[in-house]
């Protein structure tokens, strides 16, 4: 089902959301004060609004109750963001999705006002980066909760030509290999046999919980 979105703020990191959620489908509108980042967007858009989004007026304009989620990529403004939360809120919105520079920012458009979840998109990156430093051949790292890792890696050269049961991984690292893309192949090889052969070439992912991911990361880092 496509759903309505809604992204306020539209540097890089809310035009990148934009067009993320129009490529995979959905009604996207964004508004921005900034006519320049508006029209760099208007292709991904379903509508654009140009205004302040602290001003009740635009909110209206919006009509922000019928979105399924909002997005406020205003990381640089935090009184705008504290007041926008507060009144999206107030309105009734469901799904509000704040964009913060730090955690305790991050606590207080949380708990203070009601954000239903904070991004910190510069410490998630400083995170991936530290990690593909770690293992050169790891692509995404992603924290699927407190006790639940993923990481996506080109497959270690000592896979190419073994399966599964061969290398073991379950008993040795407690992770699971969830999908496999491999090259030429439309579809991703979801929940691979444990007889299926690894190629040179083929991207894994791999979840499990942090501490043994990690094993596993330093074992073919």
């Amino acid at each position: 089902m496509r759903k309505k979105y809604l992204v306020i703020g539209l540097g890089k990191f809310g035009s990148a959301v934009l067009k993320e959620l129009h490529q995979a489908g959905h009604h996207v509108v964004g508004c921005d004060k900034n006519e320049a980042l508006l029209e760099a967007v208007q292709m991904h858009a379903e509508f654009l609004v140009q205004g302040d989004a602290t001003d009740d007026a635009v909110l209206d304009e919006l009509n922000v109750q019928t979105f399924h989620g909002i997005v406020i990529a205003l990381a640089t403004d935090f009184e705008a963001s504290l007041v926008i939360v507060a009144k999206l809120k107030k309105r009734g919105c469901k799904r509000v999705v704040v964009k913060s520079n730090d955690r305790f920012r991050g606590e207080i458009l949380s708990e203070v006002v009601g954000a239903d979840a904070i991004v910190y998109p510069e410490e998630d990156s400083g995170r991936r980066t530290a990690r593909q430093l770690l293992m050169p051949g790891l692509m995404e790292y992603i924290e699927l909760s407190p006790y639940c890792s993923g990481i996506e890696l080109k497959v270690p050269p000592s896979f190419v030509g073994r399966n599964l049961i061969d290398l073991d991984l379950r008993r040795k690292y407690g992770i699971t290999v969830l999908l496999v893309n491999r090259e030429n192949h439309t579809k991703p090889i979801v929940s691979p046999s444990p007889t299926e052969t690894f190629h040179p070439g083929d991207i894994i992912f791999i979840v499990g919980e942090p501490r043994d991911v990690e094993r596993f990361q330093e074992h073919y880092s």
